[in-house]
């Protein structure tokens, strides 16, 4: 049970509803982004710090897919709303490791 929630809290389920739907956000309230300019983004070098940190102040995903598509989502570090998630996240995990553990 705990294992399945933890497994659940770091995205390796297998239901990304979730984190499609966040992947997905408007990039500014009432308009939509384009698929076009979301690769575009994400396929852009300079949007992607020393090759694994997604850093784009114009996308306003929470989680947008890594780099190698397919493979699970990162962080825009660039989003504060991001940043305040990941520190969730992290902090639920640890309450629950420690204990459960």
């Amino acid at each position: 049970m705990a294992g399945r929630l933890v497994a659940t809290l770091l995205g390796m389920d297998s239901d990304w509803t979730f984190f499609r739907s966040l992947s997905i956000m408007n990039t500014t309230p009432g308009q939509s982004a384009d698929e076009e300019i979301l690769k575009r983004w994400h396929d852009d070098p300079s949007n992607w710090k020393f090759g694994i940190f997604y850093y784009n102040k114009e996308d306003k995903r929470i989680f947008p897919p890594k780099r190698i598509r397919g493979i699970g989502w990162t962080v825009n570090f660039a989003n504060p709303l991001s940043l305040l998630a990941l520190a969730g996240l992290l902090t639920a995990i640890v309450t629950i490791i420690t204990y459960l553990g």
